[in-house]
């Protein structure tokens, strides 16, 4: 079918964030890439406007008046003017951001934290340098987080995106924030970082030549592209978009949510730019986030009934503890897709007088009880945490298996952030699973499970 080109006039009122941009969110084919301008809370910042850059230029300018470096007179503007009058300023910037600890999540607003605490994106590039955004993540995915720059002379543990775009796994890209420009963090080894407009270019120069990360720059742009709060000129923005999707046809994929001042001639010419391509834009990136909040929300709840009229008893059971629910999500979808009766709790369904007796009759008809051990099981295990689903589900599974040992088949699912290896987790858990082979879905393709699955099945 030949494509149908919307004319500029009409994006607004044919484009629907609900319908077009939030499943890509929920599916994981967005990718985030996030700038200053909304790394800092108004409320506590109106001063800079919550644009973080704003902020570190505030504070490295009062630090060169206060040291003699530059006069009070001082006129500069931008880091390039400030640079001007001032040696080593990258040495100075780094000295600014030695202590990653002041940088703290508190100072950020609570509309970007919760979407980054949705672990919808997994994979996060940033135009900024401070620490701001590393500390979220760091926070959300813990060590499982691998942190990159375009000046990084390697990937952590060699990763490099390589196997991301076609794979049999339901497991996605591991969690991963690239600092477009450089990093700044003095602990590290890689400290470059772009702050002068001839650093852009340097750094523009080095995506697009042969060091150039490839096979992350395939994988994003095999997704749709969010951009939020990114401040460029109106040149910069354009090589930086091209640069982002590969090629002129690729230029109308995606979202936007960026300010742009109409008083600007820049910001005046990029508005055309993005109207004449048909890429979608939002000129309140704050508002932007803040709707697309509301509408995950909305999403969730009706996917969770569609999920509940999916879900069929008598086949598998999947037992999660909810903060896996993305995981366990998919693996359900994968599962029922290939045919088989797959029952999987929603925590968004729960409540009512049947909740329990629906797992109860859930687990004791089941065939093949899975349960999902992760990072989140780890800390539950080792810390003797009250959770539902090891102190109920697995219970249940584990008396109807004392009952009859061959009715019921176990086959535990390894994701990322649990070490079976582990003794002290490996005590905590029921004989029914200690027996059972642990299928680690991180390194098995998800076709190795449904084989697993059927030949337990047929016996």
């Amino acid at each position: 079918m030949a494509k149908k080109i919307i004319r500029p006039a009409d994006i607004k009122e044919r484009y629907s964030q609900r319908d077009e941009l939030i499943p890509s969110i929920v599916n994981g084919n967005c990718i985030l890439i996030a700038g200053s301008e909304i790394m800092l809370s108004k409320e506590k910042f109106p001063e800079y406007d919550g644009d973080s850059s704003k902020m570190l230029f505030s504070n490295l300018r009062e630090w060169l008046i206060e040291d003699g470096t530059i006069g009070k007179e001082n006129s500069a503007q931008t880091f390039t003017q400030l640079g001007k009058s001032t040696r080593n300023i990258d040495e100075r910037i780094k000295q600014l951001l030695d202590d990653t600890a002041q940088y703290t999540i508190d100072e950020m607003p609570p509309t970007f934290v919760e979407l980054i605490k949705s672990k919808h994106f997994r994979t996060v590039l940033t135009t900024t340098i401070d620490p701001y955004i590393y500390n979220l993540m760091r926070e959300v995915w813990g060590d499982e987080l691998k942190v990159m720059s375009i000046f990084s002379k390697t990937w952590e543990d060699g990763y490099d995106y390589e196997h991301e775009i076609e794979r049999d796994s339901i497991i996605q890209t591991p969690p991963t924030l690239y600092y477009i420009f450089g990093r700044a963090f003095p602990d590290k080894k890689e400290t470059r970082f772009a702050i002068t407009d001839n650093d852009y270019i340097e750094v523009l120069t080095k995506w697009m030549g042969a060091g150039a990360p490839n096979n992350l720059l395939n994988y994003i742009r095999s997704k749709r592209i969010v951009a939020l709060g990114c401040k460029f000129d109106d040149w910069f923005f354009r090589f930086f978009w091209y640069l982002m999707r590969g090629d002129i046809k690729g230029l109308t994929d995606g979202e936007v949510a960026i300010s742009l001042n109409p008083d600007s001639e820049s910001d005046s010419k990029l508005k055309e730019y993005f109207e004449a391509g048909n890429i979608h834009f939002e000129p309140d990136a704050r508002k932007f986030i803040k709707e697309t909040l509301d509408n995950l929300r909305e999403h969730q709840l009706s996917e969770a009934a569609a999920i509940r009229e999916r879900r069929k008893r008598g086949g598998i059971f999947l037992s999660y503890a909810h903060e896996d629910y993305d995981i366990a999500k998919r693996i359900f979808y994968r599962l029922t897709k290939e045919g088989f009766r797959v029952w999987f709790d929603n925590d968004k369904l729960k409540g009512g007088n049947n909740y329990d007796e629906e797992i109860r009759e859930a687990i004791g008809e089941c065939r093949i009880f899975i349960p999902i051990l992760s990072a989140q099981t780890q800390e539950d295990l080792l810390n003797n945490n009250a959770r539902y689903y090891k102190d109920t589900e697995w219970k249940l599974a584990q008396t109807h298996i004392n009952a009859d040992e061959t009715r019921i088949s176990v086959i535990p699912i390894r994701v990322p952030g649990y070490d079976e290896r582990n003794s002290d987790n490996y005590n905590n858990l029921p004989p029914c699973i200690q027996k059972s082979s642990v299928f680690n879905i991180e390194t098995s393709p998800i076709s190795t499970l449904i084989t697993i699955i059927n030949e337990k099945l047929n016996k």
